[in-house]
């Protein structure tokens, strides 16, 4: 991706950068969150090639170039593959004391008929150098909505299986709010959303 950067005031009422497949901006979708103001912010290109933690793996990390990790699956044919959502990336304030980036990966083991799984991840960026401090398993063939950083706490809204979905056909519409506390996502609360 080759967009360009682009730096605008924030109001003190509250906006995330997203960033866009092309550019930077404001905003794109209902996402909304807290004003940048302090330290160093990842940029499109940290977090498109970056080491992220993941459970699939024995070394426990993967690590992207250009937004996808591939490698083989050890005693099949198969290639496990991670791939950075170009929808999902939020700049803005992750705790009281860290602003920073919030992005979503998925994972896919082998094929799709394997599961496809979604993790939300965050990262720091000290001394030019970034970071994925902490990650958070979504699920397996969930539908993210949206993610938005809001008063210290990450909140996506998803669609997630209820007791008698099928796996590949999730019905259940929920909102989980995360809080990064030190190097782990912790799920706070999750309720359901009435349409």
């Amino acid at each position: 991706m080759n967009g360009n950067e682009m730096i605008r005031p924030l109001s003190s009422i509250a906006r995330v950068l997203f960033i866009g497949c092309l550019a930077f901006s404001t905003g794109c979708g209902p996402h909304a969150g807290s004003p940048v103001s302090r330290g160093q912010l990842p940029s499109q290109h940290d977090l498109e090639n970056l080491t992220y933690r993941s459970g699939f793996t024995r070394s426990g990390r993967v690590s992207l170039t250009r937004g996808v990790h591939q490698e083989p699956i050890r005693g099949t044919t198969g290639m496990l593959t991670v791939t950075l959502s170009p929808t999902f990336r939020l700049l803005g304030a992750l705790n009281d004391r860290q602003d920073g980036a919030v992005v979503i990966l998925r994972t896919v083991p082998g094929s799709s008929q394997h599961g496809e799984f979604y993790d939300l991840a965050a990262v720091v960026k000290t001394d030019t150098v970034a970071h994925n401090i902490a990650i958070a398993s979504l699920g397996d063939r969930i539908k993210i909505r949206s993610v938005m950083l809001e008063s210290n706490r990450i909140i996506v809204d998803m669609i997630d299986h209820g007791p008698k979905d099928r796996i590949s056909r999730p019905t259940l519409p929920l909102r989980r709010s995360y809080a990064l506390r030190g190097d782990k996502l912790v799920l706070v609360k999750t309720e359901p959303i009435e349409e």
